[in-house]
């Protein structure tokens, strides 16, 4: 394999290798394969199973107990990825659905969450991302969704919003208020007047994604724009949650993740007409950096 596995110890670890390395290699994996090279990384988890069971295991039944946590952890996340997911298991295969060039989006997510950001050579990850989005809040949301973080590609005032959504203009903003947080707003409107769903995203692609709801000033953006029902936050993230950090963090607002990601851009014909052929171009150069060939 041309990727090695960074996290050999955890089934979400070895998961999120096997997701990205399915769409590298374009080919299936088996579960002996995976075992055997998570052996040759020196896996460790078999002491926690040890201690899970309260008894001493042979190195082959650790082997095998592991392997079957991770099965499970990749039939799970097949679940959440909904009826066309990009890839599928048996008992003891698991292999690509799809090429990754018709899955831009899911490929950005994948790089983005196993190899991190580096910022010297990831160029305009976080204008994509938002992009991206963007689109996937607005395709869940069924309604329309503007990308509003600092700096701005295209011009989009208080002014323009407030006009768009039919909400009250309030207070003059601070001169030196940026987004407030906020790097993507989306609405569901009804008619022309006000009183709709209103949702100011934070798009997170970075490690750093738990504390980055925090970053959403509702009170700045109520003062500003007088709505007639409360806005709600929302998070996005490359990332796959784990159903504790997605309990832990959902009272914070909407979070999607990258299975949410990937149902709502999946099939959908997006608005953002560069938006795919961007993303295409960032992850070539990507693998081209992180990717031994």
């Amino acid at each position: 394999m041309r990727i090695g596995i960074s996290d050999p110890s955890t089934k979400e670890g070895v998961a999120e290798w096997t997701e990205l390395v399915l769409m590298v290699e374009e080919k299936s994996i088996s579960k002996e394969e995976i075992k055997s090279l998570i052996s040759n990384a020196g896996n460790p988890a078999g002491e926690e199973i040890e201690k899970e069971l309260g008894e001493e295991l042979t190195d082959e039944i650790k082997a095998n107990s592991f392997i079957s946590d991770v099965w499970d952890e990749l039939r799970y996340r097949n679940r959440l990825y909904g009826t066309s997911p990009p890839y599928t298991i048996d008992d003891m295969v698991v292999s690509p659905n799809v090429k990754w060039s018709s899955r831009p989006a899911y490929m950005m997510c994948l790089l983005l969450s196993f190899f991190g950001i580096d910022q010297k050579c990831d160029g305009n990850y976080g204008k994509l991302f938002e992009r991206l989005s963007n689109e996937a809040v607005g395709i869940y949301l069924g309604g329309r969704s503007e990308v509003v973080g600092f700096p701005r590609e295209r011009k989009i005032t208080m002014e323009y919003i407030a006009n768009e959504t039919k909400e009250r203009l309030g207070r003059d903003l601070p001169a030196n208020f940026k987004d407030g947080g906020v790097d993507v707003f989306t609405w569901k409107p009804f008619d022309e007047r006000p009183n709709q769903i209103l949702l100011l995203v934070q798009a997170a692609a970075g490690k750093d994604w738990k504390h980055k709801m925090g970053e959403v000033d509702l009170h700045l953006w109520r003062d500003t724009i007088c709505w007639a029902c409360d806005a709600i936050k929302g998070l996005t993230t490359p990332y796959m949650l784990t159903k504790d950090e997605l309990s832990n963090h959902s009272k914070g607002g909407l979070i999607l993740d990258r299975p949410r990601i990937y149902i709502s851009t999946n099939s959908a014909k997006l608005m953002d007409k560069g938006l795919d052929k961007a993303i295409r171009g960032w992850c070539k150069k990507k693998l081209k950096q992180k990717v031994n060939t």
